[in-house]
């Protein structure tokens, strides 16, 4: 039987791998943009997005709440390099 407190660890783990993936993607992001690879554009911006919104779909999720984290987590990527 699983407790609440084990439901929170898990849930803890999980938050923990969400944060290790965005710090990822940010430094990712980070070394693009000094190779000048061109991801800043707001068409690129718009595909990200696009693509978050489409797999939530898939996943069940909510579109426009995903689709307010998408522009979040590429303004998280914009700004950490400024």
């Amino acid at each position: 039987m699983i407790t609440i407190t084990d439901t929170r660890i898990q849930l803890e783990k999980l938050d923990q791998q969400v944060l290790k993936l965005l710090s990822e993607r940010v430094q990712m992001c980070i070394e693009a943009r000094a190779r000048e690879e061109g991801i800043d554009s707001k068409d690129v911006e718009t595909d990200i997005i696009s693509m978050w919104i489409e797999e939530s779909v898939d996943l069940g999720l909510d579109e426009a709440i995903t689709e307010k984290i998408a522009n979040l987590v590429v303004r998280l990527c914009r700004e950490e390099d400024e």
